[in-house]
C-alpha cells in the first residue's frame, strides 16, 4: 500500500472524534508512513543521517499543545527535524525522552494510542525549549500573546535528513498531506512558517483562506533577523483582533 493511501484511508474512521483525539489517531496512522516513502530510492545512499538510525527511522509527529483550541490559537511549521548531520553521532539531552515517546507512540497498540499520545505531548515542551529554534517560536509566542500549550507545531516533513538538508520534492508533497489533514482538525487562526524553506511549501500547496506569515530564520537560529521581527510586528499587530 501507498503511503499516501494509508495516511487518507485513516481519515474517515476519525472526523466525527473530538480534536485531540481525531488529530492522535490522524497522527498515528501518519506515523506508520516509512520514510523510504517520503525520500524514495536514493534514501539510504542521500538523504538519511549517518548516525542514530533508530531516530531517523521514527517520524517526529509533531507538537499539539495541551490548551489548543481550534478558531483561537496558531500553527507553526517548520521544514524538517534538525540532527541530522554527520557529527551527530550521540542523542542530545533534550531528546533522551521525546524520541523513546515518539517510538512508543508509533509502536501503540490501537487502544494504546491515546495514552501513549498524551505522554509524548508531555515530553514535548521541556524539548522544543532546549532547541536552537526556540530562538523565534519565543518571540511569536509574545507577540501573539499564547504560550507553548497554545500552539501546534509541525515539520512539513517530519523526518530528518542527512546534515540537514532541504528535503527533496517528493517528501515535502507527502508531508503536506499530512499538514494539510491536519488542519482540518485544528482550524488554527493563522499558520506562521518557521523559515523561507517551509513558507514556500506552504505559499506553493496550501489553498485554503488562512493569513499565513512567513518568518524568517538566521543561519543557527541565533537570533532574530530585522526581517523576522518585521514579520513579526505584523503578527503582533493581527493578535489583538483575534
Amino acid at each position: 500500500m501507498s503511503a499516501q493511501r494509508h495516511t487518507l484511508s485513516a481519515i474517515p474512521s476519525i472526523m466525527s472524534e473530538p480534536m485531540r483525539a481525531a488529530v492522535a489517531r490522524l497522527w498515528h496512522a501518519c506515523a506508520q508512513i516509512d520514510r523510504s516513502e517520503f525520500f524514495g530510492v536514493e534514501d539510504e545512499s542521500k538523504w538519511r543521517p549517518l548516525y542514530l538510525q533508530q531516530e531517523s527511522a521514527t517520524m517526529t509527529v509533531g507538537y499539539l499543545g495541551s490548551r489548543y483550541r481550534s478558531g483561537s490559537d496558531i500553527l507553526l511549521i517548520g521544514i524538517n527535524p534538525g540532527g541530522g548531520g554527520d557529527a551527530h553521532v550521540h542523542r542530545d539531552p533534550h531528546d533522551e525522552r521525546l524520541y523513546p515517546a515518539l517510538m512508543s507512540f508509533k509502536q501503540a497498540a490501537d487502544t494504546d494510542v491515546l495514552a501513549a499520545f498524551d505522554h509524548l505531548q508531555e515530553t514535548y515542551p521541556s524539548a522544543i525549549r532546549a532547541w536552537p529554534l526556540y530562538a523565534i517560536v519565543y518571540p511569536i509566542l509574545d507577540a501573539v500573546g499564547r504560550s507553548l500549550d497554545r500552539i501546534t507545531l509541525m515539520n512539513v516533513v517530519p523526518y530528518r535528513t542527512r546534515n540537514d538538508k532541504p528535503p527533496p520534492a517528493q517528501a515535502k508533497r507527502l508531508g503536506w498531506e499530512i499538514v494539510k489533514y491536519t488542519l482540518g482538525h485544528l482550524k488554527p487562526r493563522a499558520i506562521v512558517t518557521l523559515g523561507a524553506a517551509a513558507g514556500n511549501v506552504v505559499n506553493s500547496l496550501y489553498t485554503g483562506d488562512l493569513s499565513v506569515y512567513c518568518v524568517p530564520r538566521m543561519r543557527g537560529d541565533r537570533g532574530v533577523t530585522p526581517q523576522a521581527q518585521e514579520v513579526i510586528g505584523h503578527l503582533r499587530a493581527a493578535a489583538k483582533n483575534w
